[in-house]
C-alpha cells in the first residue's frame, strides 16, 4: 500500500497531515518487519523516490516552541514540501525577529576628507600593480604605521586581505598570515569585524591544525555577536569542529547562539546546526535494555540544551528508542547483499549508521558528539553510494571512481568543493572499513584495499586543496588512531 504524501490527510482519518500524525508510526512498524525479514502490503512504506532520501538521513525529532507550544517538524523535507505547509490547520511558528543589526559588514564607514580618500585611492593604485608577496606587505604594513586612522576606509575585507591569505597559502607560509591576521584583529576591531566571520575561521582552522585548540575560544566571540551574520561561517566552523573532535568549543558556541539561530526569520534549518547539542546526553542512553521511560528522561535532559521542546509523543519516543537499541546492538554482520527496495535498504543504513556511531565512540575514542556527526556522514555517503542496488553478491566491494564521484558531488557547493566535508567522507569510510572488518563483513586483506582506496583518493585532492584555508585543519590522515 502506498503511504499518504507528508503534507496529505493521513490514512488514520484524524484530519492531520501524515507527518505530523501516523508517518513515524508507520515507519517504526516498516523497520521492525524488515529486522524480521518481513514485509507486510499493509504497512506504508516509505516511497522508492529519492526526493524523499533527507527524511532518512537525520533523525524524527520534532521540535515545539517553548513560548506557544506549536508543534513542527525540525526538518523537512528539502524538496518534498515546495511552499505547501500552509495549508489550512497548519499552524505556524511567529518569532520575534533577531536579525536586526545581525550584519556586521553593514556598518557605515567613516566620513574622510577628499585627501584622504586620495591617499586610500593611491594605495590600491600601487597594491593592484604590485605582484611579489613581500613587497605587499609592505605597502600594507607602510600604510599601517602612516595611517592607521584610515585602515577601515581600505575596505580590505572587499578583496585584498583573501588574496593576501591565497598568496601566503600557495608559497609556504601561511603561519605569518594567521600571525598577521591575529594582530590586525587585536589592533583593528572595526576593520576586522567586517570579515571576523570569514577570518575566525581561518584563524580557528589554523589552531586546530596547530594542535592549539585551548585557543579556539578566543576567537569566537564575533561569531556569538552575530550568529545569523555569519552564519555560513559558523556552521563551516561547527562541522569542522565535528570533523576534528574538537567539541569542548563547538559546545559553548552552540549553547550561546541557538536561540537567535532558531529565532531567526532569515535562515533555513538552522536546527541542523545545533543538533550536536542533543548528543550532549545521548551517551547515558546508549544500552542494551533503554527503556522508553529511558528516553523520555533523555529528551528531557536535551531538550535543556535547546530553545526548543523535543517532541515525546509515543512515536516520536519510539523512534529514539530504536536508535538507542541500534546503537547498543553488537558488532555482528550485515545482509551480504542490500534490499532491492530503496525504502528498505535506507533502513538498513540508517540502522547500520547508528550502530557505526558507537563503534566511532569505543573503538576510535571520539566523543558521542563527533561520533554523531560521523553517522550522519556516512549515512549521507551510503545513501549516495547504494542509490542503486547492487546485484552483486559482494556489497561492500567499493569501487575507487564511485567513492571520487559520490565524495565530490556530496561535498559541492555550487562550484565550490567543501574541504571539511569531502575530508569528513574519506574519514567516514576509512573507519567503516575497520567496522566491516569487525563485524565480518569484510576480511582483513578487503579492510586494508578500502583504507587504502581513501588514502590514494585523500592524497590526490589534497594537492588540490592546499590554497584553501579549511585544509589546513587537516594534518593527517585519516584524522585519528584507532583505540582498540
Amino acid at each position: 500500500m502506498k503511504k499518504p504524501g507528508r503534507n496529505e490527510p493521513c490514512h488514520c482519518g484524524s484530519g492531520k497531515k501524515y507527518k505530523n500524525c501516523c508517518q513515524h508510526k508507520d515507519e517504526l512498524e516498516a523497520v521492525a518487519l524488515l529486522r524480521n525479514n518481513q514485509t507486510d502490503d499493509n504497512i506504508f512504506y516509505p516511497d522508492d523516490d529519492e526526493d524523499d532520501e533527507s527524511d532518512f538521513i537525520d533523525e524524527h525529532w520534532m521540535k515545539v516552541d517553548k513560548d506557544d507550544g506549536n508543534e513542527e517538524t525540525a526538518i523537512d523535507d528539502e524538496n518534498g514540501d515546495e511552499g505547501d505547509d500552509s495549508d489550512e490547520g497548519d499552524e505556524l511558528d511567529v518569532f520575534e525577529d533577531e536579525d536586526e543589526n545581525e550584519d556586521a559588514t553593514d556598518v557605515p564607514y567613516p566620513t574622510i576628507s577628499a585627501e584622504d580618500e586620495a591617499l586610500v585611492d593611491a594605495w590600491w593604485d600601487k597594491y593592484r600593480n604590485t605582484d611579489d608577496l613581500d613587497a605587499i606587505q609592505s605597502h600594507l604594513d607602510d600604510f599601517i604605521s602612516r595611517r592607521p586612522d584610515l585602515i577601515e576606509n581600505l575596505r580590505l575585507q572587499h578583496e585584498m586581505l583573501f588574496e593576501l591569505g591565497g598568496q601566503y597559502q600557495r608559497e609556504g607560509r601561511y603561519d605569518q598570515y594567521i600571525q598577521f591576521m591575529i594582530s590586525f584583529r587585536s589592533h583593528f576591531p572595526a576593520a576586522y569585524a567586517r570579515g571576523a566571520g570569514y577570518y575566525d575561521k581561518d584563524i580557528i582552522a589554523w589552531l586546530i591544525g596547530q594542535n592549539r585548540r585551548d585557543e579556539i575560544k578566543s576567537f569566537l566571540s564575533y561569531f556569538i555577536a552575530h550568529p545569523v551574520g555569519f552564519y555560513e561561517q559558523l556552521d563551516d566552523v561547527a562541522n569542522l569542529m565535528l570533523a576534528t573532535d574538537t567539541v569542548d568549543e563547538l559546545s559553548s558556541l552552540l549553547t550561546q547562539v541557538a536561540t537567535r539561530l532558531i529565532n531567526s526569520r532569515s535562515l533555513y534549518n538552522a536546527d541542523r546546526t545545533i543538533e550536536p547539542l542533543v548528543a550532549m546526553a545521548f551517551g547515558r542512553y546508549v544500552k542494551a535494555d533503554c527503556t522508553a521511560e529511558d528516553v523520555k528522561q533523555f529528551l528531557h535532559e536535551a531538550s535543556m540544551n535547546l530553545p526548543f521542546e523535543i517532541d515525546t509523543t509515543t512515536s516520536a519516543v519510539a523512534w529514539w528508542l530504536q536508535v538507542f537499541h541500534e546503537t547498543s546492538r553488537t558488532f555482528a554482520p550485515w545482509p551480504a547483499v542490500m534490499p532491492s527496495r530503496t525504502s528498505e535498504r535506507q533502513l538498513v543504513i540508517i540502522a547500520m549508521a547508528n550502530n557505526f556511531c558507537r563503534f566511532m565512540k569505543e573503538h576510535v575514542g571520539l566523543s558521542w558528539m563527533s561520533a554523531r556527526y560521523y553517522r550522519n556522514i556516512l549515512t549521507r555517503f551510503l545513501f549516495e553510494y547504494w542509490k542503486v542496488a547492487s546485484n552483486k553478491r559482494n556489497t561492500y566491494s567499493f569501487r575507487f571512481e564511485k567513492i571520487v564521484s559520490t565524495a565530490l558531488s556530496l561535498s559541492r557547493d555550487s562550484i565550490f568543493t567543501s574541504v571539511t566535508r569531502h575530508t569528513s567522507f574519506l574519514n567516514a569510510l576509512y573507519y567503516f572499513a575497520d567496522y566491516l572488518k569487525l563485524c565480518g563483513n569484510l576480511n582483513a586483506e578487503e579492510s586494508q584495499d578500502l583504507q587504502e582506496v581513501c588514502n590514494r583518493i585523500y592524497e590526490r585532492t589534497k594537492k588540490d586543496n592546499d590554497p584553501d584555508a579549511e585544509a589546513v585543519g587537516f594534518t593527517r590522515f585519516p584524522l585519528f588512531a584507532l583505540v582498540t
